[in-house]
């Protein structure tokens, strides 16, 4: 758990094991502030106006969506293309064991032809 400084910043408490974003516990705004956000971060971010920091996180906000919908769309498209891929594998699978039986079967009355007629082969 993170603690809080004089400043009201946290910090984060490390105990040897390592959390995953998806754990439910996980401090994302401690490890944010430690890993994420620099002096510089905040000498920067001071000089803009509300207004102007509201547009920014809704422009990002915005950006993610529509970078996150592209992607889960290029997913899709790619599931698709292997499920395809993966159809068309198992149709080819079988067409060629049906045109090793039915070559199998050639030699086998071509052998009999043979021996029938051998005059057809030269």
């Amino acid at each position: 758990m993170p603690t809080l400084d004089m400043t009201g910043t946290s910090e984060l408490i490390t105990s040897g094991s390592r959390k995953s974003f998806w754990d439910e516990d996980f401090e994302h705004l401690a490890h944010g502030r430690a890993y994420n956000f620099s002096a510089t971060d905040g000498a920067v971010l001071t000089g803009k106006t509300t207004t102007s920091a509201r547009e920014d996180v809704l422009r990002y906000l915005h950006q993610a969506e529509a970078t996150t919908l592209f992607l889960v769309d290029r997913m899709e498209a790619l599931e698709l293309n292997e499920s395809v891929l993966t159809d068309n594998l198992e149709k080819a699978k079988k067409e060629t064991m049906q045109l090793r039986s039915d070559a199998a079967e050639l030699i086998k009355v071509r052998k009999t032809l043979r021996k029938k007629r051998p005059s057809w082969f030269l």
